[in-house]
């Protein structure tokens, strides 16, 4: 995922080259990644909402907030759920985002969510030195933090990246609580005044699916009906009761 940045800086690393070291003006927004170079550390590969490219070295850039677009009630916007946007509030609470081309829009409070940054954890995938004798004490399988994988071999751990899960309706939106276990979640539901109806189909970490029977609540507006349930691994041979666009937008993803 690239991040958001904002320029800050544009002194030439040698400071007797007295140039300017990149194009971009001060306070310009750009995407990116970091990387360590041969000619120095902390490198931002970045690119402007014009597609410039250019390195920023440390001290030219500062990281910004990233969120990720996660509804859009009212068709207020045109971000595809999922999508990363930076931005600055309004005193409303409302985002003034812009996303990796520069598109502006407004998003509401319901409308995302903050990706934080979160310490990178690892899975624990080996656990032999050079002669084929243990050594760590950390059982295959197991998630381990930064402090404790530094006395891991890095070709015996699997990081874990953030699990953030796409979702992606088909009509209307529901307020259905997802989990970060799962991958992805395609929602089939249609909402009238005062009912609603539908269900959704997800898949886990583990590459399993699970479904669930959304209904509609006087009091609380949509919801589920009952607890997500597995679904059999031979499900595209059994009788099936989901919807045709739920069933081919599953079937499209899972060939992905």
């Amino acid at each position: 995922m690239s991040k958001f940045y904002r320029v800050v800086g544009n002194q030439h690393p040698l400071k007797e080259h007295g140039q300017p070291f990149h194009h971009y003006p001060l306070g310009s927004i750009v995407t990116g990644e970091v990387v360590d170079l041969d000619v120095a550390e902390g490198v931002l590969k970045a690119t402007d909402f014009d597609g410039l490219k250019q390195n920023l070295y440390p001290g030219h850039y500062e990281p910004l907030p990233c969120y990720q677009v996660i509804g859009n009630l009212g068709d207020h916007h045109c971000y595809p759920i999922g999508t990363i946007v930076t931005g600055e509030f309004r005193e409303d609470g409302a985002l003034i985002a812009y996303d990796h081309k520069g598109l502006r829009q407004i998003l509401y409070p319901e409308h995302f969510q903050e990706v934080s940054s979160m310490p990178k954890e690892y899975i624990v995938t080996g656990n032999r030195n050079a002669v084929g004798r243990v050594y760590h004490s950390c059982a295959i399988g197991s998630k381990v933090n930064e402090a404790m994988a530094r006395n891991i071999k890095p070709e015996d751990l699997m990081e874990l990246k953030q699990r953030i899960p796409m979702v992606y309706y088909i009509n209307d939106e529901c307020g259905l609580d997802i989990g970060d276990e799962f991958q992805w979640v395609v929602v089939n539901y249609t909402a009238d005044t005062y009912d609603g109806w539908g269900e959704a189909v997800g898949r886990k970490h583990d590459g399993t699916l699970w479904s669930i029977d959304l209904c509609h609540c006087s009091c609380y507006g949509p919801g589920e009906e009952d607890s997500w349930t597995r679904v059999l691994d031979n499900w595209q041979d059994q009788f099936c009761d989901w919807s045709d666009e739920l069933y081919a937008k599953v079937k499209e993803l899972l060939a992905t």
